[in-house]
């Protein structure tokens, strides 16, 4: 028997690996390059914030809802906790929520015109600075550093709309049933 032994839960997989897994198959990224994305943290709720958004992304008609259950159950995201990224998801004025039996969520806004940036700021907090007590030219060069650093990531995420990641799970989707 090959199963999980009766009354042990089965575990999931973390953030992490299914953010790997995922990436690691996306058209159009180097193979040396795969690696960094082992080294980029980004979170659980900004993770299944991309994975809802390119859901949405993904619908053929971006006018019909798509239900909070459906996407939930489909990538094994907690209900609450999808429903807690949705609203600062609709807070920040990348999704529309429409009321009713056949209500739901769907985008805002042409999927070409989210960023993968714009996703994440809305789910997670800003990097948090360092303010020294003591200040040091050492400590002056990494902020500035570190500031740089921020600034190249942002103006990369911007460059990646949601357009281009459901193009991307297209490809994957379509290869891996032909």
């Amino acid at each position: 028997m090959s199963g999980p032994v009766d009354g042990a839960v089965k575990a999931k997989p973390n953030a992490a690996c299914i953010r790997n897994r995922y990436f690691a198959d996306l058209p159009g990224i180097d193979r040396a390059k795969k690696g960094a994305f082992n080294t980029m943290q980004i979170g659980a709720k900004a993770h299944y914030a991309t994975l809802a958004m390119t859901e949405l992304a993904l619908m053929v008609d971006e006018t019909q809802p798509r239900s909070l259950r459906e996407i939930a159950e489909q990538h094994c995201i907690p209900l609450p906790f999808l429903t807690q990224i949705f609203q600062q998801l609709k807070v920040a004025g990348l999704v529309k929520a429409l009321r009713g039996s056949s209500g739901g969520y769907r985008l805002n806004k042409p999927a070409q015109q989210v960023s993968l940036a714009d996703i994440l700021r809305a789910v997670s907090p800003s990097t948090p600075s360092f303010n020294h007590d003591c200040s040091s030219p050492a400590a002056e060069v990494l902020d500035r550093l570190y500031r740089e650093l921020q600034q190249e990531q942002d103006e990369r995420l911007a460059r990646i709309s949601l357009a281009r990641l459901a193009e991307n799970a297209r490809q994957v989707d379509h290869a891996m049933f032909y």
